[in-house]
């Protein structure tokens, strides 16, 4: 846990990858207040708290009494819960771009920009949407586990120095995953052959 606010407030702004400079235009503050309120000289107003709670989704509880982490719970049943994930993904989106240039800011974009056309879903019906998308859902989630699973054991040493048994188990899992983000790709493109009535299945 982090002791003061000032702590906090400088974590949230090397989160965000800004000098001061950068975080003072954003709040429309000074770069001085940004600077004495990390060094504890300045206390930041209950308003100040609010908009960078809301603006960079940031727990408030936390950033007030270091209780919890930075980022909040996401309530992922109600729509509001929901909501508020995305607006945090998206300022994590925007944190990213900020770092990136050229061809890894290309792909980066170009990535996105798919991911936005295929949940768009274009020309189902409601009916024919929710299957899709959830499809669309398990199949990047899967994707991201096989990242998870790659970076984690790769990052320890073990795809390298590992155990023979434990290097066969990662590869069988990951099969595994390869093998289901095939069936999920093959049920996003079956839930357009059935919207087009096809007379063929994948």
């Amino acid at each position: 846990m982090m002791d003061t606010i000032s702590e906090r407030i400088r974590k949230v702004r090397t989160m965000l990858k800004m000098n001061q400079t950068e975080f003072a235009k954003e709040l429309g503050v000074s770069r001085t207040h940004v600077s004495n309120m990390e060094n504890g000289n300045d206390k930041p107003s209950s308003s100040l708290i609010k908009l960078i709670c809301v603006h960079y989704s940031i727990d408030e509880t936390w950033l007030v009494e270091g209780i919890g982490s930075p980022l909040p719970d996401f309530d992922v049943v109600s729509d509001e819960g929901l909501m508020s994930k995305y607006n945090s993904m998206r300022v994590m989106l925007e944190q990213m771009l900020r770092t990136r240039t050229g061809k890894e800011l290309e792909n980066t974009v170009e990535a996105f920009s798919s991911i936005v056309s295929l949940l768009n879903a274009n020309g189902l019906t409601e009916d024919n949407r929710t299957p899709y998308l959830a499809a669309v859902c398990e199949s990047i989630a899967l994707l991201e586990a096989q990242k998870f699973a790659t970076h984690s054991l790769g990052n320890s040493g073990k795809l390298r120095n590992g155990s023979y048994k434990m290097q066969l188990h990662y590869k069988t899992e990951s099969e595994k995953r390869i093998s289901e983000i095939d069936q999920k790709v093959r049920e996003m493109n079956n839930v357009y052959l059935r919207q087009f009535q096809a007379d063929t299945e994948l």
